[in-house]
């Protein structure tokens, strides 16, 4: 349930009784009552003839309190874990923390190494990343999960495809190769 950002003073008339409230206090709190509200004309009761108390209408409060103070601290948690991993993320695009230094090395052992002044890779070494042992090898650095995985294939069938771009006719058996590449799933 969410919390209304403002409570508009609109006024009710209830259709046992015919008299008038503000919809906040017929206990109208919450956002999905205002968007009631707003769908059809209401057809609503008072409190006093849905037979609503002083302690059923506190309760009521508290139950929706209780309700919005979850909900904030579920928000938080959402936050916090979106926080941590907005930071990792950070981090590997900086070029800093472990990984990153894991993954550098592993491209260095396959051959391809990033440009000194663009800190990219270019040429011949792009075609050695993307050769399958490389995938293998520098993929490993991230623990299994099926979007690793993924990459992995993707990384592969790239590699794959650019050996077969090349600066002149294709055989058949390439052409072949590259449509079972190219709708591959």
């Amino acid at each position: 349930m969410k919390k209304a950002g403002v409570f508009k003073s609109t006024p009710l008339r209830c259709a046992t009784c015919s008299e008038v409230n503000h919809a906040v206090c017929s206990s109208l709190w919450s956002e999905d009552d205002w968007e009631l509200l707003s769908q059809v004309e209401p057809d609503m009761d008072c409190l006093r003839c849905c037979g609503r108390k002083g302690a059923m209408i506190e309760e009521d409060a508290r139950k929706v309190e209780r309700e919005m103070r979850e909900k904030l601290e579920e928000l938080k948690r959402e936050l916090e874990l979106a926080q941590e991993n907005y930071r990792m993320l950070m981090t590997a695009v900086n070029g800093e923390g472990e990984k990153r230094e894991e993954l550098e090395k592993a491209w260095g052992d396959c051959g391809a190494d990033m440009s000194a002044w663009q800190q990219n890779f270019t040429g011949n070494h792009t075609m050695k990343f993307l050769q399958e042992e490389a995938v293998n090898h520098y993929t490993s650095v991230f623990p299994p999960t099926d979007e690793i995985l993924h990459v992995k294939a993707f990384l592969i069938c790239l590699g794959k495809i650019a050996k077969l771009c090349l600066p002149r006719a294709m055989t058949d058996v390439e052409i072949a190769e590259m449509d079972a590449l190219l709708v591959k799933k």
